[in-house]
């Protein structure tokens, strides 16, 4: 531990817990040692089990409250205040529980009993620094800088040996950008104690605050060699900030170097090589990790995420499954494992790993927002409001958090809301997030110009940004100038030409209003700035159907799979190519692969269910998959009319009548082909039953919508 090996150090407490079980010490131990390996669900397991083992051991159930009240939920955190009230009856002089106690009441907004208990803190220990830098912290939360800068001044006088409340005083003085004063302490700290990291990172903020870069550089190029190796990578990360790619490079492979053991070292030059695409050399350093130890969880992850980025799902996924397997609850490996489902197009699944991330880790933002997103594709914005609500307080307040949020609320038509956190947010900055929401909410609003100009400026910053290029289409169409909108498309992607996603969606805009040739001119224009792009391959392989070039699809989306990485978007339109051509068996085939990959696959499931009983002559097994797409989708009138198709071919006549009358209520008066399918149907369900009146009735619906429906259906 006191290297800071906390691997090996885990592996020693977890020997000490099978020779003594009963041993509440060595619980503790582990849990401080999974802690500081960034476990924190594991670490919270351990101390929870520490004290059920001994309610009285102060030390596990301080650290717990501790990890409680930083989690921002205000029932964890009430939970860790209580244990540590039941630590200070027993102790009233416990400085740690003190300093505990307090911030739990300042995450509750108990600011007052927060401020009473430092304040004891303090008179118990006038010298800890932690209590002091609390307070201050408490002082400066209340905006009450004259207070925060006397406790701080106050303890640099009362101990002036100690480089700690120098350090303090200068990082609050940072804080109210008061750069001179930040130098002066952080030069008394580093008079006490030359190495001292803390101040050296104070000194070299400050250096930069004051514009002397060379100066700055020469003070993080000091830390690189200072004592805490966990400061030795600013150096580096200063470099790579400046724009200076092989320098920190150079300075990261040497720290790896001096320390083939550090995995945070390695973890930040892989992390670098990826950034300047040099996967390869990240590659071969995780090849060499995994030979020395194949369950290196570390080197699998980082090897995952390379995997992700390549496209290669079934790499990264078998990677992510050996962590799980030892590590289940490792809330970095469920939200990894989510982006392998999303490369796919597994939505149930990619929400499902990113629900354990978060369920793992509740202060994991980034899937908290991610899954939000997803819901609100997925038409769940009401779940998505939820999720986001239940965020710790302290992340309510990051602007991404209230962005998403937004969006959430945007989906639900919430606009009086929306429009008041917009106007906030933009007041601080013209974020394009907080842009394109102003421009929704006045394309809502009509206000046709002012959606333009807010998503004009979007462009300026991005001009590969195609929620901009939607509202600017949508404003025009909005007043009835179709051209209009298919001309402003076409400016913008005249000026970008080397713009994939510009073109793309002048190609995407052109084909669902059926200029075909236009539409295939802009997708090859795409194709030629992003050779690789597998979404402009489906755009043509699409066109390609809708012009009934099915063989040459058919070998365009084969190339996409071809990849050895299933997708479900390319096997879906595989299948559909299959279904025209008559080939009912390869469809079939294509659409079980798609529920291995997506086992609630709504399209798959009722294609294969209307394929296995029309065509394999399998109605069993059809009715397993059509139940199981009525239960995903209960509104959905195909999910209900195969389903009714399938009881149909049972024999089960009546039942098949049932669904078929709710699948043909829900499609009102549709004149979609499928809508005239189930009309059909229901109407030789009629027949069947011998309920002819209604039959022929339903039969002219029917026919009405497309009279060349009963031969097709007979030759089927």
């Amino acid at each position: 531990m006191l290297q800071k090996d906390y691997a090996r150090a885990a592996l020693q407490f977890q020997n000490a817990i099978q020779v003594m079980p009963r041993d509440a010490e060595a619980q503790y131990q582990l849990g401080l040692a999974e802690l500081a390996a960034g476990q924190i669900m594991s670490a919270v397991n351990t101390l929870r089990k520490a004290t059920e083992l001994n309610p009285g051991h102060a030390g596990a159930q301080v650290k717990l409250a501790e990890i409680m009240a930083l989690s921002g939920i205000k029932e964890v955190v009430r939970e860790g205040q209580h244990r540590v009230q039941d630590v200070l009856r027993n102790s009233p002089g416990n400085i740690e529980a003190l300093d505990t106690l307090a911030l739990s009441e300042i995450q509750l907004g108990q600011l007052q009993d927060a401020q009473a208990h430092l304040e004891e803190a303090l008179r118990e220990a006038p010298q800890s620094i932690a209590s002091v830098v609390a307070l201050a912290k408490l002082y400066l939360s209340k905006r009450d800088l004259p207070a925060a800068e006397e406790v701080l001044k106050k303890a640099v006088q009362s101990a002036p040996q100690l480089p700690e409340a120098a350090t303090a005083l200068g990082q609050m003085y940072i804080l109210t950008g008061k750069w001179n004063a930040a130098e002066g302490q952080f030069r008394a700290a580093l008079k006490i104690n030359p190495k001292f990291a803390l101040a050296m990172v104070g000194d070299a903020m400050t250096e930069i605050g004051m514009g002397h870069k060379d100066r700055a550089e020469d003070a993080y190029r000091k830390l690189s060699t200072a004592p805490e190796k966990q400061y030795r990578h600013l150096y580096a990360a200063y470099l790579f900030q400046e724009g200076k790619h092989d320098s920190a490079i150079k300075e990261l492979e040497r720290l790896a170097r001096q320390d083939p053991g550090d995995r945070e070292a390695r973890t930040r030059l892989i992390a670098a090589y990826v950034l300047v695409n040099r996967s390869q050399d990240a590659e071969k350093i995780l090849a060499a990790a995994l030979k020395s130890n194949s369950n290196d969880l570390d080197a699998l992850l980082q090897r995952s995420q390379i995997s992700i980025r390549a496209g290669k799902s079934k790499e990264a996924e078998a990677d992510l499954a050996q962590v799980l397997h030892y590590q289940p609850d490792s809330a970095r490996c469920h939200y990894l494992l989510a982006n392998v489902y999303r490369a796919r197009g597994n939505s149930i699944r990619e929400q499902h790993e990113l629900g354990e991330a978060i369920r793992f880790d509740p202060r994991f933002l980034a899937a908290r927002i991610e899954l939000a997103q997803s819901l609100i594709v997925a038409n769940s914005a009401k779940n998505a409001l939820g999720i986001l609500d239940n965020a710790p307080d302290n992340q309510k307040r990051v602007l991404g958090f209230i962005i998403q949020r937004n969006w959430a609320l945007l989906a639900l038509d919430e606009q009086a809301e929306v429009r008041k956190w917009v106007n906030q947010g933009l007041a601080l900055v013209h974020s394009p997030d907080l842009l394109m929401q102003d421009s929704i909410l006045k394309l809502k609003q009509r206000d046709y110009a002012g959606a333009r100009v807010d998503a004009g400026e979007v462009l300026q910053k991005d001009p590969e940004d195609v929620r901009a290029l939607r509202v600017i289409a949508a404003s025009y169409v909005a007043q009835k100038q179709p051209a209009a909108a298919v001309k402003a498309l076409q400016d913008h992607a005249s000026k970008h030409p080397k713009s994939a996603a510009a073109q793309q969606f002048l190609g995407e805009w052109l084909m669902a209003n059926g200029d075909r040739a236009q539409a295939r001119a802009a997708f090859l224009a795409a194709k030629t700035a992003n050779p690789n792009s597998s979404v402009t391959d489906m755009a043509l392989a699409r066109l390609d159907i809708s012009e009934g070039k099915l063989d040459d699809a058919r070998k365009t989306i084969t190339a996409i799979l071809s990849s050895n990485n299933p997708a479900v978007e390319p096997l879906l339109w595989l299948g559909s190519i299959e279904v025209k051509l008559g080939n009912y068996t390869v469809a079939i085939e294509h659409f079980r692969k798609v529920l291995q990959e997506d086992d609630s696959n709504l399209s798959a499931l009722n294609n294969l269910a209307y394929l296995l009983a029309n065509f394999a002559h399998d109605p069993e097994e059809a009715l397993a998959f059509a139940q199981k797409a009525r239960e995903l989708a209960p509104d959905s009138a195909d999910a209900q009319g195969t389903l009714g198709w399938v009881f149909y071919r049972k024999g089960l006549y009546s039942i098949a009548l049932k669904h078929l009358r709710e699948a043909v209520a829900k499609d009102g008066e549709s004149s979609a082909p499928n809508a005239a399918i189930r009309k059909y149907h229901l109407a030789m369900a009629y027949l069947k039953l011998g309920e002819r009146d209604s039959g022929l009735k339903a039969m002219q619906a029917a026919l009405k919508i497309d009279p060349k429906l009963p031969q097709t259906e007979i030759d089927n």
